[in-house]
């Protein structure tokens, strides 16, 4: 009887872990009887699954017996017990351990399997090059693709991208690294422009500020009141009375106009309703005014001999005494109708 035999005629009961493990490892041990009665009671508790998993590199060894004893159990029949002794675990927690098991290690030989094929098919083709090279022979559009994917191996590239080296692998693999390189580049030139966009962008809004200002500002050199004019009610009025075609142009002209533009339509405005712009007057021409017309006539009486008179009777008569320099300190703080009154009066 061999120990197979043996041991599962010694069980009785559920299966534990242990026993579960001794079935799988018994395929080693020979014909003999000593494990069985070395193992037959259980030793240290591991877990039936990652028991399992272990000894699945064992199970091909073991002559199909023990994969055919263990594919005549089922969760019908079978049950593994926990380590502590006293709970079972269903088998199906066994199986799908193996089912794994085994699926892992068939990936593991068809990737080696996978490599193998490669790294054979890189050597013959390397092998070619050089035999070419050798002969002096150009250089073939398989072996310029060769020569990118080794040095991308030697640059860390994982040779997988190149698949099995094939001339239609090698194409495949050269153009998606170059694909990633390029995009990596595009990332990093979007950096770069990001960057230089936060530098650029203050210069920007300075030169917008500027650009405003010098805007602004040629429009109310030519006409200081225009912001009262653009929100009036007459301008509003005028541009209503004006034909479609030009009310459309004068509200284009007013909102984002060029500052030339701006000025000609509040020209044509002031013109067309008779406003004319009010303009301050030169304090220094004025007061030029007043002392030419205030200068010292010839005596025509006694009463214009200096002493004749005890000063000044009136404002007119203090200021017309007055030079350019008194005439201005004497007008400081004077309104502007003040200053129209007087000159006015002269």
């Amino acid at each position: 009887m061999s120990n197979q035999e043996e041991l599962i005629g010694s069980f009785d009961g559920p299966l534990n872990g242990d026993q579960v493990a001794q079935l799988l490892g018994l395929g080693d041990e020979g014909d003999t009887s000593d494990a069985l009665e070395d193992g037959g009671e259980p030793g240290a508790a591991t877990d039936a699954a990652d028991d399992a998993g272990a000894q699945q590199g064992q199970e091909a060894g073991n002559e199909g017996v023990t994969e055919e004893q263990l594919d005549g159990l089922n969760s019908d029949n079978a049950v593994v017990m926990a380590k502590d002794g006293k709970h079972t675990i269903d088998f199906s927690v066994l199986a799908d351990q193996r089912a794994k098991a085994r699926a892992a290690e068939q990936e593991l030989l068809s990737e080696r399997e996978r490599r193998e094929t490669a790294e054979a098919e890189l050597e013959a083709l390397r092998a070619d090059a050089q035999a070419r090279k050798d002969a002096g022979e150009a250089a073939t559009a398989a072996d310029k693709n060769l020569e990118a994917a080794q040095a991308a191996i030697d640059a860390g590239i994982d040779p997988a991208v190149f698949g099995d080296f094939s001339e239609e692998s090698l194409i495949k693999g050269v153009s998606a690294i170059a694909e990633r390189l390029a995009d990596q580049k595009t990332q990093s030139i979007r950096e770069e422009m990001q960057e230089l966009k936060k530098l650029v962008e203050p210069m920007q809004h300075r030169h917008v500020e500027d650009a405003g200002k010098a805007h602004f500002d040629a429009i109310l050199a030519a006409h200081p009141d225009v912001e009262s004019i653009a929100e009036s009610k007459e301008l509003a009025d005028w541009i209503a009375s004006q034909p479609s075609f030009a009310q459309a142009g004068y509200k284009a002209v007013l909102a984002s106009g060029t500052a030339q533009e701006v000025i000609e339509a509040i020209d044509a405005f002031k013109a067309a309703t008779g406003m004319a712009q009010e303009q301050k007057p030169d304090l220094q021409a004025a007061a030029k005014a007043v002392v030419d017309k205030a200068k010292a006539e010839p005596p025509a009486s006694l009463s214009d001999f200096a002493g004749a008179r005890t000063g000044p009777a009136t404002t007119n008569e203090a200021m017309a005494s007055m030079d350019g320099v008194g005439l201005i300190n004497a007008m400081d703080g004077w309104s502007q109708e003040q200053i129209e009154r007087y000159l006015n009066g002269l």
